[in-house]
């Protein structure tokens, strides 16, 4: 009974802290996008990969249309990444507009990604198409 009244007493004062943002990301973000392999033979170890290199990708919401989907395809591997519109974000998570969606009737260049080894992991690495300025 001792040790209880101890941790409220330790948790209370701030001591002891649990960080309410432990719980995995996947939970939420893993339905911002969708990750498929385009022939079927990409094995799912390697497409986790790939999962949580976009999770930490924290310029996601700027290849990111405001009013549908975009599909970027990964270089070298027949991996394609279809993120879900920022309208979408809002309506199921509430998740704000991000200033950089790409709004209609803004120019954007197109892209593709490769993912690369960074600090022991991964990450991704976008690679933009500069001579092909295109209009959403």
């Amino acid at each position: 009974m001792h040790k209880y009244i101890l941790l409220f007493i330790l948790f209370s004062w701030g001591i002891f802290e649990i960080d309410a943002q432990v719980i995995p990301s996947t939970t939420i973000e893993k339905n911002t996008f969708i990750l498929s392999s385009v022939n079927n033979n990409v094995s799912e170890s390697q497409l986790e990969i790939y999962k949580v290199a976009l999770i930490n990708f924290s310029q996601l919401d700027e290849f990111r249309f405001l009013n549908e989907r975009r599909t970027i395809l990964f270089e070298k591997n027949q991996i394609t990444v279809e993120l879900f519109s920022a309208n979408e974000l809002a309506e199921k998570f509430g998740k704000e507009v991000s200033p950089f969606t790409i709004l209609p009737g803004k120019t954007y260049l197109p892209a593709t990604f490769q993912l690369i080894n960074w600090n022991d992991g991964y990450a991704i690495h976008p690679v933009y198409e500069k001579l092909n300025v295109q209009t959403h």
